[in-house]
């Protein structure tokens, strides 16, 4: 199973603040309002809606499970998946 790593891209004079979601199979950018974890969070589970969109489904979908999060030491941020015991 692979993770996703968010980064923040900071503004230019021609781009917005960004966060970018990626892994292995992919990628996305969204606009990022604030520094915050929450807005690292939102940004995986962007990329994961767009997997589970492109498979047809949650149930088809190898990323449809819940992660936990956390920081790395250069500031991005860096998400886990967990299954459930067995």
């Amino acid at each position: 199973m692979q993770s996703i790593i968010t980064r923040r891209i900071q503004w230019t004079a021609k781009r917005p603040t960004r966060i970018k979601a990626s892994c292995a199979r992919g990628s996305i950018t969204v606009t990022d309002d604030s520094p915050h974890e929450a807005n690292h969070i939102a940004a995986a589970n962007k990329l994961i809606e767009k997997f589970i969109k492109e498979d047809g489904g949650a149930d088809k979908c190898g990323f449809a499970m819940p992660f936990v999060t956390g920081q790395l030491p250069n500031g991005d941020y860096v998400h886990v998946f967990i299954t459930p015991n067995k």
